[in-house]
Formats: structure tokens, C-alpha cells, sequence
């Protein structure tokens, strides 16, 4: 287990290489002195991966936004329920959606499917 600190991200979700070489590696995400944890969030989504929570920083109050900590309790109960997938070596990260800006990550075992899907558009997306 390792932290991703610092994770350089682009327009498309970064692989955590570490978790795609060594499928039992978990890295967390963690963006102490972000205000905006948005695509901290997707990556960790779409890896499979944690976050670390970290909003008093040395004395310093960073605290994270409600729409932050919503979609950090959109994903847990998903991770938690589906961590045979998430731990497991059955994972494609990036495979072809239908839409632009839309990035998806394929978990599968024993005949169990599971995509991770995130919409880097600012517009709805439907159909994918």
C-alpha cells in the first residue's frame, strides 16, 4: 500500500502504474492542499483505488466541499461491496466508450463485470 501524492493527472484518467503492474498494490489518492478534489476522485474511481481524507493539514484547515465529500460517498459503498473486483487482476483500465471524454475501466472476475465510468465533459452524456 503506497499513497499517490501529487498525481500528475491529464484530460484522460491516468493508470496508476504500481496497482496495473502488481494488481494487489492499493494506492491512495491524496491532494492535501487541493480545494478542488474532483479529478483526484475520478482517478482513484477509475483505478480502483482510495482516498486519503486529509483536511486538517499540519494545523492548517483544508477542508473538502460537500459536492467532494458526496461523491466520496457515492463511491465507497461501491468499492466496499465490489472488492473481490477491485482487488483482483481482472482489471483493463481505460477500455472504448461511445462518447468523447467519456474514460471507463473494465473489472471483471469469475464472470462478474464491473465498469468505472467518468464523463470529463461538462455535458451530460447518455447511450455510452
Amino acid at each position: 500500500m503506497s499513497w499517490a501524492q501529487g498525481f500528475g493527472d491529464s484530460s484522460v484518467p491516468g493508470v496508476l502504474m504500481l496497482k496495473y503492474f502488481e494488481w494487489r498494490h492499493i494506492q491512495h489518492h491524496v491532494s492535501r492542499l487541493s480545494r478542488d478534489h474532483t479529478w483526484d476522485l475520478q482517478s482513484a474511481w477509475m483505478n480502483g483505488s482510495g482516498m486519503v481524507v486529509w483536511e486538517n493539514v499540519f494545523g492548517a484547515w483544508e477542508g473538502w466541499t460537500p459536492r467532494d465529500r458526496s461523491i466520496l460517498r457515492s463511491m465507497t459503498p461501491i468499492q466496499r461491496r465490489y472488492t473481490p473486483l477491485f482487488s483482483a487482476e481482472g482489471w483493463t483500465p481505460l477500455v472504448e466508450t461511445l462518447a468523447p471524454n467519456v474514460y471507463a475501466s473494465l473489472w471483471e472476475v469469475q464472470g462478474v463485470w464491473l465498469w468505472t465510468l467518468v464523463n470529463r465533459d461538462t455535458q451530460s452524456q447518455k447511450g455510452l
